[in-house]
């Protein structure tokens, strides 16, 4: 597990976050290999997110059309990050973020549809 997990994190950013979408579609992978590809991919995720634009943007597309819940809680988790829970408020999106910020049309798109990706935001 250490030794797969140490060759994972020698990957680029980008090339985690290739390896997130399509390691599910691998057929006899051990869970412990997909759930280290998942925690280094969520490590990735934070990264490429903080530097926004548009790779961010191809990123969260690429993996909003896979059908996986895993893949709705690393969707899940970059909403997080950039709208932290607080209990004693609710946060509201304000027109101007909803159309600054480049990832909300595909964050509106899973919400509003009904594939796994949306069952992982729940």
């Amino acid at each position: 597990g250490k030794q797969i997990k140490k060759r994972i994190y020698q990957l680029k950013e980008k090339a985690k976050l290739k390896l997130v979408c399509y390691v599910e579609e691998l057929p006899d992978i051990h869970t412990l290999l997909v759930n280290a590809v998942f925690e280094i991919g969520a490590e990735a995720i934070d990264t490429i997110f903080v530097q926004g634009g548009k790779q961010a943007l191809d990123h969260i597309e690429e993996l909003a059309q896979k059908e996986s819940i895993r893949i709705g809680k690393l969707i899940g988790r970059i909403l997080e990050k950039k709208y932290p829970f607080s209990s004693n408020r609710i946060y509201e999106v304000t027109f101007v973020e909803l159309i600054d910020w480049e990832c909300w049309p595909c964050f509106i798109r899973i919400s509003c549809g009904t594939s796994k990706v949306k069952d992982g935001l729940n």
